[in-house]
């Protein structure tokens, strides 16, 4: 005969779970104070899960958490005469260890109630009684409580110091009849100082979405990481493709193309082609730069003016016509230089005669140096080049194709075009615009885009402070318009970054999901922390934090671990609201085994 869920529960509590104290007064519904057992005194235990049970509306309950601090107590010796023996002789026996006690502190975390053979999240609404006793948790304890979610279950990591798998869900974020679906977007934080396995576990959280063959990932990857390791056919896209059956493509910038005549204009002014032809001040750059791109869009306006004397005679002979997709052509260029030379050109861009004429000497001078640069920059709006594509139509295959997405925004992936810290910014906004408007799109037909979006080293694209360079401070302010839109979209934003102190605070306020590893325990990201995870409600829980050791070191010492806390609905042990400590499993070896993903 099968196992109720209660035996199971009750069976695994006596056969896997060490009893290691009692609840004592004071506790309340949030915190319990617990006397340790004796047995339990060596035990290592901070960091460790626990599950009470006891009776709630007369229904078995079983109340999980983690003891986030252990206190010693011997009142005995806490007198001045008897230290002072202590202070003389190192002891002062019979009170000294043998009267010692131990107490701990449990912040609770989840509450289940089993009724009709199912398990039920409840909250603890009343205290157990003093003497209620305590056990440290068990996996197959833990595995009866989720049961009913075992379908579901996903796994990154194991509860900290301990071997117990942490049980996660990540919904998709569309809507659906299954349960499986959210119905809106989180927007997600991986946060932690160089070292500390952020990465690792950004590849984790993809694959954990990735399952979900209704939803599409596109990660924008400004150092090229994770691009790598799909080209190189590494673990995620063996995974991706030969486990989860999932379309993967990776975009290199250089094979996509942009149609923004405004972006156009402000590669022109930041990537000193202008600069270069003489034109020096910004504001006579600028207004070059909206007349190249007038020209570039309406060229038949000028041709009357073409047919004026220029100071520089070029061959105007081209049979391909003039706009900024086809500007990469050295024939376009050629009628571009001059348009340029024009007096007329000339004197809107200067009144002075004198740098009129250093602009048509650099031009005679510098002409092949010149066509070069620009053949690199306008290389960015081709689209007569058979590897490209239109910028909107690779967003649109998110909406349509449900594909994985990986967009390489390093310089390895931006061969043959212009390419510095101001365009790839200019190309990021681009984009950020591209997902809004598709996003927008599909809302108004009412359905959902149900996509995440994961930008490695988001403080750099989206700081904290105003920023003066004008291609930043217009990113910043696109990305906080994003989170705070594209929700309801069903787009959701995924933040890696190596400081949140750093970070725009409205980013880290329209998070839902946050994965802190090491490194943040000092100065303003500690009192960003505290915010966060609201320090006043229980101190321990940043004391466990911070006593992280630095992944580094325990490489040194051993075996490298990357610890993380997590806040955030994404664990059936968080329904509480209260953080919980993982230690990440090995992304190459564990993390296969524990969610069936093992390749050959």
């Amino acid at each position: 005969m099968n196992e109720s869920i209660k035996e199971k529960i009750e069976s695994g509590i006596s056969r896997s779970a060490d009893w290691i104290g009692v609840v004592i007064s004071p506790s309340t519904n949030l915190t319990l104070n617990v006397e340790l057992l004796e047995t339990a005194y060596e035990k290592g235990i901070v960091g460790n899960p626990c599950v009470i049970p006891f009776s709630q509306d007369g229904l078995p309950t079983y109340a999980l958490g983690q003891i986030t601090s252990i206190q010693l107590r011997n009142p005995h010796i806490e007198r001045h005469p008897i230290q002072k023996i202590i202070s003389v002789r190192g002891e002062a026996n019979p009170l000294t260890t043998k009267h010692d006690t131990r107490q701990i502190e449990i912040g609770i975390s989840a509450v289940y109630s089993v009724q009709e053979d199912k398990v039920i999240p409840t909250r603890m609404a009343s205290v157990p009684p003093t003497g209620t006793r305590v056990y440290l948790l068990s996996q197959e304890i833990l595995d009866a409580l989720m049961e009913p979610h075992k379908d579901e279950l996903f796994y990154v990591g194991k509860i900290y110091n301990t071997n117990i798998y942490l049980p996660m869900i990540f919904k998709h974020f569309g809507k659906s009849d299954d349960g499986r679906g959210l119905g809106e977007a989180y927007h997600i934080g991986v946060f932690g100082k160089t070292g500390s396995g952020k990465s690792y576990m950004a590849r984790m959280l993809i694959i954990a979405y990735a399952r979900h063959p209704e939803m599409s990932i596109v990660v924008l990857d400004p150092q090229g990481e994770f691009s790598k390791e799909i080209k190189e056919n590494g673990i995620l896209r063996k995974i991706l493709q030969q486990k989860l059956n999932r379309k993967v493509e990776v975009w290199p910038i250089t094979n996509i193309s942009l149609s923004d005549p405004g972006t156009f204009k402000k590669i022109l002014m930041v990537s000193g082609f202008l600069h270069k032809m003489g034109i020096k001040s910004p504001e006579n750059q600028e207004i070059a730069a909206d007349l190249i791109v007038s020209y570039l869009q309406n060229p038949k306006n000028y041709e009357k003016k073409k047919k004026e004397k220029i100071t520089y005679h070029l061959s105007r002979t081209s049979l391909i016509p003039t706009s900024i997709e086809t500007a990469h052509h050295r024939g376009v260029f050629m009628k571009v230089i001059e348009f340029i030379q024009l007096e007329d050109t000339l004197k809107r861009i200067y009144a002075s005669e004198d740098r009129r004429r250093r602009i048509v000497t650099a031009i005679e001078t510098r002409f092949e140096e010149l066509y070069e640069d620009w053949k690199r920059i306008t290389l960015l709006f081709a689209k007569d080049v058979e590897s490209k594509l239109p910028l909107q139509q690779l967003i649109q295959k998110i909406a349509y194709e449900k594909v994985i997405l990986f967009i390489d925004l390093s310089e390895q992936g931006a061969e043959e075009i212009f390419w510095n810290d101001k365009i790839q910014r200019l190309v990021l906004n681009d984009i950020i615009n591209a997902l809004k408007q598709v996003g927008n799109e599909k809302f108004k037909q009412g359905e959902q885009l149900n996509t995440l979006v994961v930008i490695d080293e988001a403080h750099r694209f989206a700081p904290r402070e105003r920023q003066e360079e004008e291609e930043l401070e217009a990113l910043r302010i696109n990305f906080v318009d994003a989170v705070r839109t594209t929700r309801k979209y069903g787009l959701g934003w995924m933040f890696i970054s190596q400081t949140i102190a750093s970070l725009h605070p409205e980013l880290i306020n329209q998070m839902r999901v946050y994965f802190f590893g090491y490194g943040l325990s000092w100065g303003s990201e500690l009192r960003t922390l505290k915010e966060i995870v609201g320090g006043g409600m229980n101190n321990n829980y940043l004391a466990l934090y911070q006593s992280f050791k630095d992944p580094q070191s325990s490489a040194v010492l051993g075996e490298r671990e990357y610890p993380f806390m997590v806040f955030g609905p994404v664990s059936p042990l968080s329904v509480s609201g209260a953080p919980l400590f993982i230690t990440a499993l090995k992304y190459d070896s564990e993390f296969l085994v524990a969610n069936n993903l093992s390749i050959k």
